[in-house]
């Protein structure tokens, strides 16, 4: 209500008929309603405005562009979109779908390349999000996407921990989302995940799950929870690729000496719960590429705090992004 721009689209509006499709409201305003999948729901009217960005023109040298955007302005959240920890004051559509953000910047040709990527520093301070093609580093493993999904989810070949194939009976794949916080798994991969870990840790004292498992050990230093040597786990996909998460990915200090084996259960998770969810935990420190045309994804490992290097689509001559550093409070 504070955009002097924006506007609330109709029923009878081409907009709305575009990017919602079936409109009847009695007041005749453009309603949406979407299900994350995960039991959170969000729910109100469809919205146009003028978005601004910042262009790449040179080596850390971008121009202003402006362009139209139709988007949900949510009236109605689950609790936990609306008030939780990590409730936030919106979520960027970044799916494949004809109302994310991408594909509309590509329709109106302000975006060349049906793709984006994000590098999200290892100590959560910041980063890059690029529209458009990043330079393709060496080393960067790529898997297809399941066709006729507007969600990015993979097909996963096999979870290994501490050199054991966990069971994938009943997995449909992995989902990759990098607006959820923490790795989610089936509940039985789950429950062999905690096994693993608590039986080969007998000496640590875990707590019950709530929602996650935590412990008591050392000073609280880093270097003390090193000192543990926790297994790393490893995905492997269609086409071979492979991912790595590492014991700084899914064991996080909560207080001075305390420590939570942050992996959630998936069968919480509604149309989810068959998923392997692939999360912000474990996509820092990591390059990662939706390749939306060719419906593929792909990461490598990286530097984030280096900034990443963008492709122009006319000349292919690379130019440098520096990472945005922000900041975050988490509360205990």
């Amino acid at each position: 209500e504070d955009s002097y721009k924006g506007s609330a689209l109709k029923c009878d509006d081409k907009l709305c008929m575009e990017k919602v499709g079936s409109c009847s409201d009695d007041d005749g305003s453009c309603k949406y309603k979407l299900d994350y999948g995960n039991g959170d729901m969000t729910s109100g009217n469809m919205v146009s405005d003028i978005l601004r960005m910042d262009s790449v023109i040179g080596d850390n040298q971008t121009t202003h562009k402006s362009a139209n955007f139709v988007f949900g302005c949510g009236m109605e959240q689950t609790e936990d979109v609306a008030s939780s920890d990590w409730a936030s004051d919106g979520i960027l559509g970044m799916g494949m779908s004809n109302l994310s953000l991408l594909s509309q910047l590509v329709a109106s040709n302000l975006v060349k390349e049906n793709t984006w990527s994000h590098c999200l520093r290892k100590d959560l301070a910041g980063g890059v999000l690029a529209l458009g093609s990043v330079e393709m580093k060496k080393g960067i493993q790529m898997t297809p996407l399941q066709p006729h999904i507007e969600d990015y989810q993979a097909t996963i070949l096999d979870v290994t921990m501490a050199g054991k194939s966990l069971d994938l009976t009943g997995v449909k794949g992995a989902s990759f989302n990098i607006f959820n916080v923490y790795t989610a798994l089936p509940e039985n991969m789950y429950n062999a995940v905690l096994t693993e870990i608590q039986t080969t840790y007998p000496n640590l004292n875990f707590s019950p799950t709530d929602p996650f498992s935590c412990f008591r050990y050392g000073n609280g230093t880093v270097d003390a929870i090193d000192e543990l040597s926790f297994p790393s786990i490893f995905y492997t996909f269609q086409g071979g690729a492979q991912m790595e998460i590492h014991p700084e990915q899914y064991i996080m200090k909560r207080r001075h000496n305390e420590w939570c084996i942050q992996i959630l259960s998936s069968g919480e998770r509604g149309t989810l719960k068959d998923y392997v969810g692939i999360a912000e935990n474990a996509l820092t420190g990591r390059l990662v590429v939706y390749d939306v045309g060719n419906r593929q994804i792909g990461w490598t490992d990286y530097a984030c705090e280096n900034g990443i290097q963008m492709v122009d689509y006319q000349t292919g001559n690379t130019m440098l992004v520096a990472t945005h550093e922000v900041q975050r409070q988490i509360k205990d």
